[in-house]
């Protein structure tokens, strides 16, 4: 157990922007191995939200898997192993599966480095905004597809994790998706990403489920009035079963918060 943050800590600095990207796969099933084997995961979750926090203004790849070993950390297992490339959208189901101390320490380390936080995702999210907006964007180093899926481990790490920062990024997150009039629907790339950028919202609703209070649920209530013109903007029966999704999940949303008030 002493030397377990060291090892960690050697491990992820030293090797998350050093593996040529046909390599990460493997590296992050190793990596997930190591941590279901921590006896003190706080060690490594203090790490990863050093890391995240200590160049706000930059994206790395390596973003993407803090938060998505950081949705890891903060979970309970039984013995099994199970490795992905993304987080599981129904990790937002959990409810007993999370470790209480973990969350709530997050919670703390993160809402102290509030201000960079909230630097961090304003980057992130101004990089996808300008990704729908070039058309060479699939050619950059970190392509449309890239920052879409480092949003959505963003969103949810923090769902899960909660705190001030995270309400409040969550807050910020439901208002943007959840209008349709919002840029992010309308940039040059916007149509051909429309189910990924409806997926968003399905996440930003659960886990504003979650995470949310009463003031929330208002704004949920907001978005199922604007469901109808959702409708409009999909060109595809994915996208209708989308628009469906979401419907049952604001439901669920906010009777999650109307037991909480």
């Amino acid at each position: 157990m002493h030397y377990e943050r060291k090892i960690f800590e050697y491990l992820w600095h030293n090797l998350k922007e050093s593996l040529h990207k046909s390599d990460r796969g493997a590296f992050l099933d190793a990596l997930q191995l190591l941590i279901d084997r921590l006896k003190l995961p706080k060690n490594a979750i203090s790490v990863l939200l050093e890391d995240l926090s200590s160049n706000p203004t930059i994206i790395r790849f390596g973003d993407h898997t803090a938060f998505m070993l950081g949705s890891r950390l903060v979970r309970t297992y039984s013995k099994e192993i199970i490795s992905y490339q993304i987080t599981p959208e129904d990790i937002l189901l959990v409810v007993n599966g999370l470790d209480d101390r973990l969350t709530n320490y997050a919670a703390w380390k993160i809402d102290r480095k509030q201000d960079a936080f909230f630097e961090k995702v304003r980057t992130i999210h101004r990089r996808l905004l300008e990704s729908l907006d070039d058309d060479e964007a699939e050619k950059q180093v970190m392509g449309t597809q890239d920052l879409l899926v480092l949003e959505r481990e963003v969103y949810i790490f923090f769902a899960l994790v909660g705190g001030n920062t995270g309400r409040s990024l969550m807050m910020s997150a439901l208002k943007e998706y959840g209008h349709p009039e919002s840029d992010i629907y309308q940039l040059k790339g916007s149509q051909d990403h429309m189910a990924d950028l409806l997926q968003l919202l399905k996440i930003v609703v659960r886990g504003t489920g979650r995470i949310g209070d009463s003031d929330q649920s208002v704004v949920l209530d907001q978005v199922k009035t604007r469901l109808q013109v959702f409708s409009q903007m999909i060109k595809s029966l994915h996208g209708e079963d989308l628009i469906h999704q979401i419907q049952e999940y604001l439901d669920d949303s906010i009777q999650k918060i109307a037991k909480r008030s």
